[in-house]
This record gives C-alpha cells, sequence and structure tokens, in this order.
C-alpha cells in the first residue's frame, strides 16, 4: 500500500519530502556532534514544514480542490522569494575588500573560552586584512552570552594576539548582543577613535551574514564594506535557510 502510494506521487512531492527528511536529519548531525543551540534547528523547521505542507497539499487535493490549488500558489510564491532571497546572499560573498581604515569582527559562539569553528572563520580572515593593512585597527565586537565564560570580544582578542596581532590594534567592545548592537556600538568606538577624522571601515562576518549585516550597518549610519569568510559547508545548510528567515524579518519589522 505505502509502496502504491509512493509510487503515485509526483516527482515534485517526492523531492520535497527527501528534502525535508535530509534536513531534519541534518539537524540531528549538527546536535549530535555540536550540541545544542537554537540556531540549529532552521534545518529541521524547514523539514518539517516541507513535509507538514505535502501532507496537507495531498489531503485537500482529494477533498477542497480549490484550497489545494491556493496552498499551492502560496508554496510556490515562497519558493520563488526563497531562491531569490539566497541568490541575494551568495552574491553579496563574492565582494573584494581590500583597504580599509578599520575592521569591525562580528561576534559569534564560543567553545568555552575558545572562539567556535564559526567565529575562527571571521578571525583569519580579520587576521589576512590586518596583514595586508598593517596601520589599520579591529573592534572586536560581541558581549558574553549566558552559556559563554567570556566575552566574545576577550576571546577573539587573545586568539588574534596568539595569531601575531599587536594588542594596541584592537579594541574591544564587550556589550552587544545581536547584530544591532554589534554595529551601534562599535561605530561609537570608532567614532571617538577616529574623532574628527573621516575613515573606511570594513566588517567581517560569514557568507551567509554578509547582506543583512550590510544593511543593518547602512541603517545605522555607518557605510561598512563586508569581507566574507568561509562558511563550514556543513553548516551552511542551516544557517543560509535561518537567514532567509532573519532577513525577512528585517524588511517587514526593522
Amino acid at each position: 500500500m505505502y509502496n502504491k502510494n509512493w509510487k503515485e506521487q509526483t516527482w515534485g512531492t517526492k523531492l520535497a519530502l527527501i528534502v525535508g527528511i535530509y534536513l531534519i536529519i541534518d539537524t540531528l548531525r549538527m546536535v549530535i556532534i555540536g550540541g545544542y543551540d537554537s540556531s540549529k534547528l532552521f534545518s529541521a523547521l524547514f523539514g518539517c514544514g516541507l513535509i507538514a505542507y505535502i501532507l496537507l497539499y495531498n489531503f485537500l487535493k482529494k477533498r477542497q480542490r480549490f484550497l489545494a490549488k491556493i496552498l499551492l500558489s502560496l508554496f510556490i510564491a515562497f519558493a520563488v522569494s526563497f531562491v531569490v532571497v539566497e541568490g541575494l546572499l551568495i552574491s553579496k560573498t563574492l565582494a573584494k575588500v581590500e583597504k580599509g581604515d578599520a575592521i569591525i569582527v562580528l561576534g559569534a559562539a564560543l567553545v568555552g573560552e575558545e572562539p567556535s569553528v564559526t567565529l575562527r572563520q571571521r578571525l583569519h580572515k580579520a587576521y589576512e586584512f590586518m596583514l595586508a593593512n598593517p596601520e589599520a585597527i579591529a573592534v572586536l565586537s560581541g558581549g558574553q552570552g549566558p552559556k559563554e565564560l567570556v566575552s566574545e570580544a576577550d576571546a577573539m582578542s587573545r586568539y588574534l594576539m596568539r595569531m601575531g596581532v599587536a594588542q594596541e590594534r584592537l579594541l574591544l567592545e564587550e556589550q552587544s548582543t545581536d547584530t544591532y548592537e554589534n554595529f551601534v556600538l562599535s561605530k561609537k568606538i570608532l567614532d571617538e577613535y577616529f574623532t574628527g577624522k573621516d575613515y573606511q571601515a570594513v566588517f567581517v562576518t560569514n557568507g551567509f551574514h554578509i547582506y543583512r549585516s550590510g544593511k543593518i550597518a547602512a541603517m545605522i549610519g555607518l557605510p561598512a564594506a563586508g569581507l566574507a569568510a568561509p562558511t563550514m559547508i556543513t553548516l551552511a545548510v542551516n544557517y543560509y535557510i535561518r537567514e532567509y528567515c532573519s532577513l525577512v524579518y528585517l524588511w517587514l519589522f526593522k
């Protein structure tokens, strides 16, 4: 019976179900390997949504074809918006930034007192920039989360100094709790450091985060170029899905 029902499904339905199941498994893999974090749940939520849509659409198609068509139209509109937004996010990772007076490193989670893989990727990109711009300073932006032993800024500072960056080139911003505060408080530090002078700012974050970060920076009056750090392929799917949700929220409510 189940085999017959599966054979009767369209290729689109089969593909959606396979993707949905994969996304749920992907979330379980991330949690098992790296521990639970609410930011890792977007793949699973997206996968559950796909499966729920297929089940509801099949149910309505047999009983309320008009409602099924409306549901299908909504899904197509969502799918188109998702592809457009993801294309926009990916395109922003290709921009080249070579010069600047200051680089803002946006914080990310810690593991104990050490930067996570995601944050280390940002720090290595910042390190490359500082080598190429020996006069540039860095604002390390990130407060202390509820499960973190030190502030993200402090952990970043110690990490970069171990790599050979002079302490006097590192300015710490240890109060922010999100990207908006990262930029507001970092701008305040830079305005004070470059008092009365124009300066060219650059920010570094992972590729999926570049577009939204640039929009937030512009909102608070800090036009800054974005420098994309790589994203681990094993985390990319989840974080690009999360960024779609975050960007839609930004457009609708900010």
